[in-house]
């Protein structure tokens, strides 16, 4: 996956109003996510939708209004970060934040709760990186230490309810575009 690729897609207006720019000048500037939308932690979230429990339950009878995966989701985050911050760090961070995410993500997390308490099934982002080696050289590139990152760090990227950040967000824009009823986060 590539950023031509990514905004090239009917999200590309949605992309330009998040940003706050021509398509061309966002591309430019978000160039240094481009390894790191090719690796295989992050190209797979565009096979993991965002409404999944809208797609797979009782909800099927309120279809979802466009297909929105992980990566759309993760990539609308890093480019409000990266639109209000201009920081690389935050923005690759926004970028990476759901690598962790399973395949069935927001349907386990709800049946895991009810059923043994646990709050969610996404690995934490450094155990996943622990794990790819191409993706730690890259980080070491950018000067991040992965092994500090802790997105409690930073409230622009995620943050708990009722404050916002770019992740809540982009879960309240795309719902009300892309979903149906079911709202995610």
């Amino acid at each position: 996956m590539t950023l031509n690729d990514l905004f090239q897609t009917d999200l590309c207006i949605y992309y330009q109003i998040l940003g706050k720019k021509p398509i061309e000048k966002l591309k430019e500037e978000l160039s240094f996510l481009e390894p790191y939308l090719m690796l295989p932690c992050v190209s797979r979230l565009s096979g993991i939708s965002y409404f999944y429990e809208a797609n797979d339950t009782k909800l099927k009878e309120m279809p979802i209004k466009r297909a929105y995966s992980k990566l759309d989701h993760s990539v609308s985050c890093a480019i409000m970060i990266y639109t209000y911050t201009k920081n690389r760090t935050q923005t690759i961070l926004a970028l990476l934040k759901d690598i962790g995410t399973p395949v069935f993500s927001n349907a386990l997390d709800s049946r895991l709760e009810q059923e043994q308490g646990q709050v969610s099934c996404v690995r934490d982002i450094v155990t996943v990186i622990d794990q790819e080696k191409e993706l730690q050289q890259l980080l070491f590139l950018d000067g991040i230490d992965y092994q500090r990152i802790s997105l409690n760090r930073y409230p622009l990227i995620e943050s708990d309810k009722p404050k916002l950040c770019a992740n809540q967000l982009d879960d309240i824009f795309a719902t009300n575009l892309f979903g149906s009823l079911s709202s995610r986060s």
